[in-house]
């Protein structure tokens, strides 16, 4: 290998270990990148502009620093989430496409179970909520429970519900979806986004 590549190299890795490298740029990121679109009110005519913000401004980029605790009483943190490929989805059980994409989120859980990935959901619903939620619809990931504010003022979140993040075993962000369907493409869509980055760092 060319030396100098091998420097770079050395430099870019182990810079990705040093803590929290990067997630306060990537929202600098995402504030400098975005399109305004201008929608009409339905009821009252008037326009006015939105800004847009694409999921895909944080790819790149290390996870923020942060700890939780699951339901079942293990502490996660960005920290112990390194050394395996990371699945992050935040939902709550009355969005519609956050339930309908579930069935498919499972199927990954089942297929990849024996492999060396973490696979969390962050629900804002509260923990006996989710428990009861889960009796009649199985979610096979860990749970972390009341988890708005890790989605407002932790992940910085700009974007709608199910929101899911994909990591490389370096923290790295590789891949991001926000949003979805209610019906059943769903679960083949969220497959279809998630699955390849996961059989690409094995």
């Amino acid at each position: 290998m060319d030396i100098k590549l091998l420097i770079l190299t050395t430099f870019f890795l182990s810079t990705c270990q040093e803590k929290n490298i990067g997630y306060d740029e990537a929202m600098k990121n995402c504030d400098n990148n975005f399109k305004t679109l201008e929608v009409t009110d339905p009821i009252t005519n008037e326009s006015r502009k939105v800004k847009l913000i694409n999921e895909d401004c944080i790819i790149g980029y290390q996870l923020p620093t942060f700890e939780a605790t699951t339901i079942e009483g293990k502490t996660i943190s960005d920290q112990n989430l390194l050394g395996k490929i990371n699945i992050i989805n935040f939902w709550f059980q009355t969005c519609a496409p956050c339930v309908a994409e579930i069935p498919g989120l499972n199927q990954l859980k089942e297929k990849y179970s024996s492999e060396n990935i973490n696979f969390i959901a962050i629900g804002t619903d509260n923990k006996r909520d989710i428990k009861t939620f889960m009796e009649e619809h199985p979610f096979n990931f860990e749970h972390i429970a009341d988890g708005d504010e890790l989605y407002r003022s932790v992940f910085k979140s700009k974007w709608g519900f199910p929101f899911t993040i994909v990591t490389d075993k370096n923290n790295v962000i590789l891949q991001t979806i926000s949003g979805g369907t209610t019906d059943t493409s769903a679960v083949q869509n969220i497959i279809n986004k998630i699955e390849p980055f996961i059989k690409s760092e094995l």
